[in-house]
């Protein structure tokens, strides 16, 4: 912590700041929901003014402090450096101006499930926000909101109930934690169902499954034993890699494990997080800890499998995940246990006494606190997080709290808070995993939390799970056959919300609009033979097949319609028919006799068709399995190296290309997104022909090329087509673009029946 002077320089003695905290004042709302200054606010002085007279100046100094940590303490050590980057920055002058203002941080009517009496309807905090910058138009808050200072709790102007939502001091040396015992049992007994079951009372569509043969560290004895029965359990996650020592359960130490004091046997030899999280579990008075090193025996590849299968239950049952997130770091072991719990932190908290105020800065919340944590870059972890209920963040700044009614932190006080609070987005108590947040305020639409409630329709149901394979895929990962493995526990809980089987990580009922992913980086296929099923390896129509970033909201933003027939195919060649489709309604139905007729031609061959099975004759095991095919259509079409020029969206394509389409007249009929790569190779091969795959019909597109008249450019006209390499009647996926319906037509597609590989 560090604490300015009390001085005051003449432009600072003008403020009066206690008005501020009083009422919102000079703040604007951007449509966004974003604040920053109105056009009535007063420009204070200069960055370059308020940094000369920090020294001497205690407003100056702190709302330089606040600068410096509004991103964390990795951002910018210095404020020459933060200078720097301000005078150089998109939308800022020369000379950047600051601008004072403060709006509602966080407002409760509800104390826990309880109405509060009339006269403390409201208990409404404020926040200073710090603008780089006067009122624009450009929505950049970054700069218009810069930076936040906030009132401590023990000011004498709060008191009683409205201490809620105030600064509190986190100490620098070690965690609170009888803070964590406080919000342990505030969420336990004052949530209720509402974290128990992480769902709606109604609408509950994935009830929890206690897990079998769950073996656990029993704290006290010090040694593994299979869970009691209704016993509560912590679990940990964290990255094996922070450890230099890597002690794991085999099919040799295990019986030695399970005996009394087994554990304290091999104490030296556990890496320090694993020691962290039992000396924790036991000082808050828990007996049972999970840890997957530990917990599942490490060479026996029937027990990892049965574990690896129900980590949704695993997760999901435990009372609380201990969570392990340290900075990022040169060597990763340099943080070997929990951040704060034994090992010093950064709170990157400054204060100052001014104008009879006490006043600190703020902190991140807690998915910034997090972000750049070699934890939140492992796969595995990216499901850990997901699934559970409860989770307990330690981070090199402060200690978070998270579950589905809300977010509990160090540095501001949050206990008694509502699950309707409302809280400004971004804000260390702010929860972007919530599922209970008021709807009134815009917060549920934000929402990332792993909801156990069925999904209102298709439309919302596609929207989350599109989300979660654009933040799990790109994420790293020890062994390539993990990658469906390591996200089956998310899986299993969306197969009850969203009604649907998965294959392949792809959900059957919505899978026409599942096969519109696009990657966004440097890729390569996933060569690695699936865990649990080895011997079969990833489809290169499945996200899963390739190792990289992907993408749904590229592209296709409309409503689709499914245009060909799909059948999975077990190992043995027995083809299944596919689970009928469940895709978004469009506002108005769909008028064929408005659209040319692209679907193929005829049907698949009569062998085909008559050993046809039903869906439900397909085993649990098959479909993890299973194979594609498909009775579509082929057309060529070619490239003639031109791109279509994306503007500002140029900034999120740096790997990739909008490649134009163009029929064998050399007019342009479509686009589709391929690695920058693809440019030499069409140069070298001008004007050959590739091959394209009917997959479905679009509503609307974006980044379509601009098309000749003959193409008139109407709602539904756009075809869905995959870029495909043939061998005979099997194909791999290259990439999936657009092209206009009368050019598909033109091009004489032939029907097929395509086994995609």
């Amino acid at each position: 912590m560090q604490s300015p002077g009390t001085g005051l320089c003449s432009r600072c003695e003008a403020v009066e700041l206690a008005l501020y905290f009083q009422e919102e004042r000079h703040v604007m709302r951007q449509p966004s929901g974003f604040v920053g200054p109105s056009r009535d606010a007063t420009m204070l002085c200069s960055l370059t003014d308020l940094h000369a007279t920090s020294g001497t100046c205690a407003l100056c100094k702190l709302v330089m402090e606040a600068f410096l940590r509004r991103w964390g303490p990795d951002q910018w050590s210095t404020a020459d450096e933060y200078i720097e980057w301000a005078e150089s920055a998109p939308g800022l002058d020369a000379k950047p101006q600051i601008y004072l203002f403060s709006y509602l941080f966080a407002d409760d009517r509800y104390e826990g499930a309880k109405m509060l009496p009339k006269a403390a309807l409201n208990r409404p905090a404020l926040r200073l926000g710090i603008a780089l910058r006067g009122p624009s138009g450009e929505n950049r808050p970054y700069l218009d909101h810069a930076g936040d200072i906030q009132l401590l709790s023990t000011n004498s102007l709060i008191h009683g109930p409205r201490a809620i939502f105030h600064g509190r001091i986190v100490d620098p040396d070690r965690t609170n934690v009888q803070l964590a015992r406080e919000w342990i049992d505030e969420c336990e007994q004052g949530h209720g169902d509402l974290c128990e079951t992480a769902g709606g009372r109604d609408d509950l569509a994935y009830a929890r499954l206690a897990p079998r043969n769950l073996r656990v560290i029993d704290v006290n004895s010090m040694c593994l034993v299979f869970l009691p029965a209704e016993a509560r359990y912590a679990a940990l996650s964290y990255c094996w890699a922070q450890s230099t020592r890597h002690f794991t359960t085999t099919m040799s130490n295990v019986a030695r494990l399970q005996a009394c004091g087994g554990i304290s046997s091999v104490w030296d030899e556990l890496p320090g997080t694993i020691q962290d999280a039992i000396e924790f579990v036991r000082e808050i008075g828990r007996e049972f800890l999970w840890v997957d090193a530990l917990c599942m025996v490490q060479d026996d590849d029937k027990d990892k499998e049965e574990q690896v299968l129900q980590m949704d239950r695993v997760y999901d049952n435990a009372l609380l995940t201990i969570i392990s997130a340290p900075p990022s770091a040169e060597r990763p072991s340099q943080y070997d246990g929990l951040p704060g719990y034994r090992l010093n932190r950064q709170p990157f908290q400054a204060t100052a006494s001014i104008q009879g105020l006490e006043l600190c800065t703020t902190q991140l919340d807690v998915e910034q606190a997090t972000l750049t944590s070699p934890w939140n870059t492992r796969a595995w972890t990216f499901q850990e997080h997901l699934l559970s209920r409860r989770r307990l963040f330690f981070t090199n700044v402060q200690l978070y709290f998270q579950c589905p009614c809300g977010v509990f932190c160090e540095d501001v006080v949050g206990e008694g808070k509502s699950p309707s609070a409302f809280i400004y987005p971004g804000t260390s108590l702010w929860n972007s995993s919530g599922i209970h947040n008021d709807v009134s305020e815009g917060q549920k639409g934000n929402a990332l939390g792993l909801s156990r409630s069925m999904f209102s329709n298709p439309s919302a149901a596609f929207n989350y799970y599109a989300h979660i394979v654009e933040l799990y895929t790109g994420r790293e990962m020890s062994d390539q056959g993990d990658a469906l493995a390591a996200l089956e526990g998310v899986i299993s809980i969306l197969r009850a919300t969203m009604n649907t089987e998965f294959i392949h990580g792809l959900p059957e009922t919505l899978l026409d609009e599942a096969l519109l992913w696009h990657l966004r980086e440097p890729h390569r296929r996933r060569t690695a033979l699936l865990t649990a099923t080895r011997g079969v390896g990833f489809p290169s129509w499945s996200w899963a097949g390739w190792d990289a970033l992907a993408d749904y909201r590229a592209q296709f933003s409309g409503y689709i319609r499914r245009e060909v027939e799909w059948y999975l195919v077990n190992k043995d060649g027995t083809a299944f028919s596919l689970s009928p489709p469940n895709g978004s309604e469009p506002p108005k139905p769909y008028d064929p006799s408005s659209r040319e007729d692209i679907r193929p031609i005829g049907r698949p061959p009569a062998t085909f068709l008559n050993a046809l099975r039903p869906r439900e004759e397909l085993t649990a095991q098959d479909s993890r399995s299973c194979s594609l095919s498909c009775w579509t259509s082929i057309a060529t079409f070619q490239f003639l190296g031109d791109t279509l020029d994306l503007g500002e969206g140029d900034i999120d394509w740096k790997y990739h290309k909008a490649f134009i389409i163009s029929d064998q007249n050399s007019q342009p009929v479509g686009t589709i997104f391929l690695e920058n790569s693809w440019e030499n190779m069409i140069k070298q091969n001008r004007h050959q022909r590739f091959e394209f795959m009917l997959l479905s019909r679009s509503s609307t597109v974006d980044d379509m090329v601009v098309l000749d008249d003959m193409f008139p450019m109407k709602e539904w006209c756009f075809v869905n087509v995959m870029l495909i390499q043939r061998d005979a009647d099997k194909a791999e996926r290259l990439g999936v673009g657009v092209v206009h319906e009368l050019a598909w037509i033109t091009a004489a597609p032939e029907s097929a029946l395509l086994h995609l590989r």
